[in-house]
């Protein structure tokens, strides 16, 4: 519809009309969308840094008490112990 009204208004073929459309979010949109990519990458430095001070709190504490006690203390399950264990191992 673009290229037929220019053609129509500067009076040519439609062939020789190229239009070209750049799209605009409304309002702040954008600002909202940076700030969301922001959050999610913050959300994401934070989770791996609980993570890696969970597998610390655990090798530090599978160092005096067994697997249960570990796991009793912190509020999980033994496997999950496990597997913080596990982690820490095998990314040394």
């Amino acid at each position: 519809m673009a290229t037929d009204l220019a053609a129509v208004v500067l009076d040519v073929d439609p062939d020789e009309v190229t239009v070209h459309v750049t799209l605009r979010p409304p309002g702040d949109v954008m600002e909202r969308w940076s700030q969301a990519r922001a959050d999610l990458e913050r959300a994401q430095e934070l989770s791996a840094k609980g993570a890696a001070e969970s597998r610390a709190i655990v090798a530090e504490l599978s160092k005096d008490f067994t697997i249960t006690e570990v796991a009793r203390m912190l509020g999980i399950s033994t496997q999950r112990v496990s597997q913080l264990k596990a982690k820490k191992a095998n990314e040394a």
